[in-house]
Formats: structure tokens, C-alpha cells, sequence
């Protein structure tokens, strides 16, 4: 089954921010945290160089980066090995349609995962929507 926030062709940050903003200004914050991730000599250097909880203004986390086509957090367990995040954001944290998506059974989530490729995101536009619960609440709709 694949991982609901690592889909094949897309990537889901939704957690890793609030209110955003336009998609243009989170490519752009995006960015802007990559190049400051090929600066650093270690995750810890990466993670330490602004204050902890610190959002950039498109909303996005300034941990949050691109590379070779996904958008993910480096300080995450399953990109390097060792819980990097405590204390800079709330690492126990699942969306409601994360939460809603473990306990489901196979085949539902099966159905979830080719309702979001229906639809045809980028990243960006697949992050908003899910932060917003919109892709959630428009499959329970369809479903009942």
C-alpha cells in the first residue's frame, strides 16, 4: 500500500505549516529552504539555523524542501533515521484524513489513493486540499 503523504507524482506537507498561502509563495519559501539545506553540513545545522515553531510567510515550515521530485521534511524518521523534529514542530500530529486513513481497511484506502490520482494535483494544490480536510469530505460525499 503506499504511504498516503509520499504518493507516486505527489507529495503531501500539509501538516507542515498553517494558513498558507498562495501556491506561487509556498514554491517560492519551498525553494528558498532547499538552498539553505545545500548550505548545512548536518541535519542538526539545517534544522537549528532559524527558531523553533519559525513558518515562513507562505505558511510552510522552513524545514520543508524538494528534491529529486518530492517534497518532504529531511528531519523526519523515515528520510533519515532518527526523530530530528522534537521541539521545532509537533511530530505526533496526523491530519484528520490521515487519522480517518489508518483505520480504514485496505480496499477503502485503495479507493481513497485512486480518488486523489483522479484528480490530477500538483503537490502543492494535493498539501492544501488535504490540510483543508476538502479531499476527505468530498470522498466520504461520493461514498455514502
Amino acid at each position: 500500500m503506499e504511504n498516503l503523504c509520499q504518493l507516486e507524482g505527489m507529495s503531501c506537507f500539509g501538516c507542515c505549516g498553517n494558513s498558507y498561502k498562495s501556491v506561487k509563495e509556498i514554491k517560492e519559501d519551498i525553494k528558498q529552504n532547499t538552498a539553505e539545506f545545500k548550505e548545512c553540513v548536518s541535519l542538526e545545522d539545517f534544522r537549528d539555523r532559524s527558531g523553533k515553531w519559525d513558518l515562513r510567510e507562505s505558511g510552510v515550515c522552513r524545514n520543508v524542501i524538494e528534491n529529486e521530485g518530492k517534497i518532504f521534511c529531511p528531519l523526519h524518521p523515515k528520510f533519515c533515521g532518527t526523530e530530528l523534529r522534537e521541539d521545532h514542530c509537533e511530530p505526533e500530529y496526523l491530519c484528520k484524513t490521515f487519522k480517518a486513513f489508518q483505520n480504514w481497511k485496505d480496499k477503502k484506502k485503495q479507493e481513497f489513493i485512486t480518488f486523489i490520482k483522479s484528480k490530477k494535483l500538483d503537490s502543492y494544490r494535493y498539501s492544501i486540499l488535504m490540510d483543508a480536510n476538502k479531499l476527505l469530505d468530498e470522498f466520504n460525499e461520493k461514498t455514502i
